[in-house]
């Protein structure tokens, strides 16, 4: 007579798996997301690890050894005057202005394109058109408009009897430009976001402010 087969219990899946669960659906996912991640990794993480590793060398064309410097270069940067007395306070004068503008900017923007009124897909498509502009076309095209020579901008308030201007060699005039153009790059980034988040809100609270008599601004 032949012995019933005992048949063994499952082992009980951990914590981890219970958790994190990898089936077909996940696959699925990560196959959508490989190729950017990939892309990402290839423009974004390798240049970053190979200017890392540059600084930390003597990296020039007399030098094919590539010497290791160690932190030599950081601590020439630091100990030089004019950084500590003009880049220093431009950089965080420059992330100020242009973080604080393009947020408040983006906002105003997204609360009213998530109103509906005539024409909103025409202004929609008009405010995200400076996120398909590169920032190199960016400045190339700044450098051309403010040229203290033959700029459209000089030629514009020449017109109006003002001589031209070196926009690009007087410090605050080329930091304006500079937090100008930043601003008018990522302000579109900035209005996405935040309509996104807005239209993913239920809108039943705001029906009901409506309702009890909440103006447009409070709702």
């Amino acid at each position: 007579m032949t012995e019933p087969t005992v048949q063994a219990e499952p082992k009980p899946k951990s914590w981890f798996a219970k958790q994190f669960k990898f089936g077909e659906r996940e696959r699925f996912m990560v196959m959508l997301v490989a190729p950017a991640i990939t892309i990402l990794f290839l423009f974004q993480v390798v240049p970053i690890v190979i200017g890392t590793n540059a600084s930390f060398r003597d990296w020039a064309l007399h030098d094919p050894q590539k010497t290791w410097v160690g932190l030599q270069k950081y601590v020439s940067v630091l100990s030089d005057g004019s950084f500590v007395e003009l880049v220093l306070p431009n950089t965080i004068m420059f992330m100020v202005f242009s973080v604080s503008v393009s947020l408040v900017l983006g906002l105003c923007l997204a609360l009213m394109l998530n109103r509906k009124f005539f024409g909103q897909a025409v202004v929609q498509t008009i405010l995200l058109l400076p996120l398909m502009v590169a920032p190199v076309v960016a400045a190339i095209m700044l450098r051309w408009m403010f040229n203290d020579q033959f700029g459209i901008v000089n030629v514009i308030v020449g017109w109006v009897g003002i001589p031209p201007q070196a926009w690009l060699v007087e410090r605050w005039s080329a930091f304006a430009i500079v937090v100008g153009t930043d601003v008018w790059l990522w302000t579109p980034w900035f209005t996405l976001l935040l309509l996104a988040g807005l239209q993913s809100l239920p809108k039943e609270p705001f029906e009901a402010a409506a309702i009890d008599g909440a103006g447009k601004w409070r709702t």
